[in-house]
């Protein structure tokens, strides 16, 4: 369902020509979706980017914890987020 709900508004932002605001935790939706990105702790912005320069060289220490929360193939264990 999240796809295709992705999917729409994806569609209807190419067909008008529009800007989408988009707020998630989902960083996988991210990454797919999204050419910019402001990452926020307690209400306030702490940094802001592409995706590709935030998720490559995330500058601040809340982006990078974040970034290390997301599971991998490659890593068996989780770090938390306080």
């Amino acid at each position: 369902m999240q796809a295709q709900i992705l999917d729409l508004l994806i569609a209807q932002q190419e067909a008008r020509g529009m800007s989408i605001l988009l707020i998630t935790h989902d960083l996988g939706v991210v990454a797919e979706t999204a050419d910019r990105v402001a990452v926020m702790q307690a209400g306030k912005i702490v940094e802001s980017g592409t995706v590709a320069d935030i998720f490559s060289r995330p500058s601040h220490p809340y982006t990078r914890t974040l970034l290390d929360a997301v599971p991998s193939l490659r890593r068996r264990s989780l770090t938390a987020v306080p």
